[in-house]
């Protein structure tokens, strides 16, 4: 997987891992099952780390203040 993976691909490749990994398509196979929670754990990391871009972006949306950027256009303050 390429480093700057969009969320699609990377939940692409996840689902692809994690049904060929999975215990229950490996019945007793204790390498498959350690590959697929190697798997889960990472696709957990990188899911929250796109939440917590979300959230940070959400929030500079809400913010107040003159750097707020409503209002603001071109370094000047515009009257609404």
């Amino acid at each position: 997987m390429a480093k700057g993976a969009s969320a699609d691909e990377i939940k692409k490749s996840y689902r692809k891992l994690a049904r060929k990994y999975h215990p229950d398509a490996n019945k007793g196979d204790a390498t498959a099952e350690e590959r697929f929670k190697e798997i889960s754990e990472a696709y957990t990391v990188l899911s929250e780390r796109e939440a917590a871009q979300g959230v940070r972006r959400g929030a500079l949306a809400f913010r107040r203040g003159p750097d707020a950027g409503l209002g603001r256009h071109d370094g000047r303050r515009v009257r609404l």
